[in-house]
């Protein structure tokens, strides 16, 4: 009987699974298929049947896999801002090839990020709650990304293993993940707070109680320092990534700055500008609410990451990529799915356009950036002919 319920659960996970993507993919492929490509900026490479899943930062991901860090990528703008895991995996299973072993990794890991997912919130919460959860997190405008060359499914995967395993008191094993979350994007050192407050909860937060387990929840940031060390070693500088950062307009500031930033360039950008800095603006107070909500409905555990992990971006002169950034930040999709229960109708409606706007968002990656207002002129003027 507990099999079947098991199975049971596994199938409907499956099912959610499929779903997203099957539809992730066919707008993908559909959307590269159909924009003519002088309306985009797409790049094209020599695995043509993977490239709409490997725009943007993912080239940087594949150049670091290929030639390592070095100055040469973006015409000059250098590879040293991205986080090594990811690449090194990508290398590790090259011999399929570069792009199809990020493909696979990739997706692979969306797939046990949303099995690890379920497993905590139907511990910590219930089944429904979990099954929403999962349901809002594939549903969230930038969850394509689950999908696509870039490092979310991993750390996302990464970062729930790491709480699960502080939850079972296997600190040695929550440690490690934690440690290679670091090793995978910035904010996995942030990992160590939550972390920390649970181990020192379950020694009833008396200093004479700690052990030697401490070491494990110690390691957790040192991820980020042994990316420090690698830049150093490679390039004599164990801090050349935040130089690459300065060239995308990100460095240390107070909150509010990023947001004043953000309504500027509302005011004065071009019309898929405002669309896109309004939605991150948008996200941003979402998150920030959700946040505070978390604070009396979710283990404090929770609340000291999400806080944390909203907060870091708002740090960075600009709340550019914040809706990417907010899809791993698992916390807000639990909150979502419990706040479901009472506003049903609201986050509805809200997931109906969050979809469309994940499917609009999957076509625009896929080919880089659409030429809107010169692909609605060449439709009219082949309509006329």
């Amino acid at each position: 009987m507990r099999r079947k319920k098991k199975s049971d659960q596994l199938r409907k996970i499956i099912y959610i699974f499929l779903v997203y993507k099957i539809l992730i993919i066919s707008i993908a492929y559909a959307s590269y298929i159909l924009i003519p490509e002088n309306f985009t900026r797409r790049k094209n490479s020599d695995t043509p049947l993977l490239d709409p899943f490997a725009q943007l930062d993912a080239r940087a991901y594949l150049d670091i896999a290929k030639n390592g860090y070095n100055a040469d990528f973006g015409s000059g703008a250098t590879n040293y801002g991205w986080f090594p895991l990811y690449p090194f995996m990508i290398k590790a299973f090259s011999f399929i090839g570069y792009e199809l072993a990020a493909l696979l990794i990739a997706n692979i890991f969306s797939f046990v990020a949303v099995y690890l997912l379920y497993i905590l919130v139907s511990e910590e919460i219930d089944k429904k709650v979990a099954y929403r959860t999962i349901l809002y997190t594939l549903f969230f405008p930038t969850a394509f990304f689950l999908s696509v060359m870039y490092t979310e499914s991993l750390f996302l995967s990464l970062s729930l293993a790491t709480f699960i395993f502080a939850k079972r008191n296997k600190w040695h094993y929550s440690g490690v993940c934690g440690f290679l979350a670091s090793m995978t994007r910035t904010q996995g050192f942030l990992l160590m707070l939550p972390i920390a407050y649970m181990y020192l909860r379950s020694k009833n937060f008396k200093f004479q109680n700690i052990d030697r387990k401490i070491i494990f929840v110690i390691i957790i940031p040192l991820g980020l320092f042994a990316v420090f060390f690698y830049h150093y070693l490679i390039t004599g500088d164990p801090f050349i990534q935040f130089a690459n950062h300065l060239k995308y307009e990100r460095a240390l500031t107070f909150p509010w700055k990023s947001i004043e930033i953000t309504v500027k360039e509302i005011l004065t950008e071009t019309p898929t500008k405002i669309f896109y800095n309004s939605l991150n603006l948008f996200i941003t107070a979402l998150m920030v609410s959700l946040a505070y909500l978390s604070r009396k409905q979710l283990k404090k555990e929770y609340f000291i990451y999400f806080s944390a992990s909203i907060l870091l971006p708002l740090l960075s002169a600009t709340i550019a990529s914040i809706t990417r950034f907010s899809l791993v930040i698992f916390p807000a999709f639990m909150i979502i799915a419990i706040q479901s229960k009472k506003h049903k109708t609201l986050i509805n409606v809200i997931y109906a356009f969050s979809t469309l706007l994940m499917l609009l968002s999957t076509a625009w990656y896929a080919n880089e950036e659409i030429d809107i207002k010169g692909l609605i002129n060449f439709i009219v003027m082949q309509r006329n002919i």
